[in-house]
């Protein structure tokens, strides 16, 4: 049997998002050049790798981030960070290390 990899639990995870009519999208962090070389930095260090959200009818959406580790793998602090200043904000956000473990969250927020 092979080893999980990351992309395998993000699969698993946006598979499961996918079907639950979730509406997923990258979100890109870092810092690229221009073609003359200048710096701009895309969102935020440590932001979660997906966001997610989907329609709850009378124009309100449900919302949620989630980072993909493999498994056995933690958030680096900036990571860390970041989560915590969502989750003050009121966002559901986590990260995961399997689709288990993402669901076993998922259904822990109240979410189905």
């Amino acid at each position: 049997m092979s080893k999980l990899t990351e992309n395998d639990v993000e699969a698993d995870i946006l598979r499961f998002l996918v079907r639950n009519n979730w509406i997923v999208r990258r979100q890109h962090s870092g810092i690229f050049r221009t073609q003359a070389g200048h710096p701009i930095r895309l969102g935020e260090p440590g932001m979660c790798d997906w966001s997610a959200m989907r329609p709850t009818g009378a124009k309100l959406i449900q919302y949620l981030e989630v980072e993909a580790k493999a498994p056995g793998k933690k958030p680096d602090p900036k990571q860390r960070e970041y989560m915590a200043k969502r989750r003050h904000q009121g966002i559901s956000c986590c990260y995961a290390d399997s689709g288990l473990a993402f669901e076993t969250w998922y259904y822990g927020e109240g979410f189905e």
